[in-house]
């Protein structure tokens, strides 16, 4: 499926390229413990599904991205951006600060880029 600004989360995480994602968008069978299944984070109304619960600026709607937030980056997003460098090799930081520094259009463009398979496009 198309990248789009719906599959952006707010912590800078893009949910295309999420295996609970994809595994959904691709419907490849659920196996318990193993295949879990997600719709991404704004559209099933979390906005933030790891940060959320703990971001009053995120629960009450007052930011659309962690980089408008004035604590930008947090102790939480820095914890989860090491572990997502480290086991995925993606940093939901250098996310978004692309996203504020050149626009949703270039990041999503350049995600395409990035992910797009060699094969097949």
């Amino acid at each position: 499926k198309e990248f789009n600004e719906n599959l952006i989360a707010p912590c800078g995480m893009n949910c295309g390229i999420c295996s609970a994602y994809l595994a959904y968008s691709r419907n490849i069978p659920r196996k318990r413990g193993k295949i879990i299944h997600c719709i991404g984070c704004r559209p099933r109304n979390k906005q933030c599904a790891f940060l959320k619960g703990y971001c009053t600026e995120l629960s009450e709607g007052r930011v659309k991205f962690c980089f408008e937030c004035r604590n930008f980056p947090c102790h939480r997003l820095q914890r989860l951006d090491d572990r997502y460098r480290r086991e995925f090799g993606m940093s939901m930081i250098e996310n978004l600060k692309e996203i504020m520094n050149k626009g949703i259009t270039q990041f999503l463009a350049n995600q395409r880029k990035k992910y797009k398979c060699p094969k097949c496009g």
